[in-house]
């Protein structure tokens, strides 16, 4: 149960993030969507909205990573990888 609810917390995070970052301040992700679902998630906006999550959560995704996250979940899984309790 603690695991769903940290899950549930991280993706409203995100969102958050993505709602200040793509100007879509109703949109609701869930892990499956990638940036075909949502039209200004663009290569340049990834960077940005990963840099505002790296400096928000204190973690640093690399480069190596941060190429493979193609997706919400990856997004998500990226940042659990990198939290002290993920």
């Amino acid at each position: 149960m603690e695991s769903e609810e940290h899950d549930q917390a991280l993706l409203e995070a995100v969102q958050q993030v993505f709602r200040a970052e793509l100007k879509l301040p109703e949109l609701v992700l869930s892990p499956s969507h990638t940036p075909a679902d949502i039209a200004k998630w663009d290569s340049l906006r990834s960077m940005m909205i990963l840099r505002k999550l790296e400096t928000r959560f204190n973690v640093r995704i690399g480069v190596e990573r941060a190429v493979g996250i193609r997706s919400v979940g990856d997004l998500l899984a990226a940042l659990k990888e990198k939290m002290p309790h993920g």
